[in-house]
């Protein structure tokens, strides 16, 4: 839980351990269908899993949080209001 602006936020984060994101993903990972990673070879994602959940979690008054972890590895934070849950 975190309180910014005086809101109560349930915070839930997913990390990994890779590289993390490119400074272009962090600015455009959350955008329908953006795919940043060139050297995929299969293609079996089609770009819109950040965008829809960005989409949603703006709905309910919240936000999608994209940066890359302090120790390395990409960080995706999904920051939901206390009140709409």
């Amino acid at each position: 839980m975190d309180v910014q602006n005086g809101v109560h936020y349930l915070v839930a984060t997913v990390r990994d351990y890779g590289p993390g994101f490119s400074a272009k993903d962090l600015q455009h990972a959350d955008e329908v269908f953006y795919i940043g990673d060139d050297s995929r070879h299969v293609r079996n994602h089609q770009g819109l899993g950040l965008a829809i959940a960005k989409e949603a979690v703006q709905r309910q008054g919240g936000k999608l949080q994209l940066e890359n972890a302090p120790k390395g590895g990409a960080q995706v934070s999904l920051w939901l209001k206390m009140e709409t849950l």
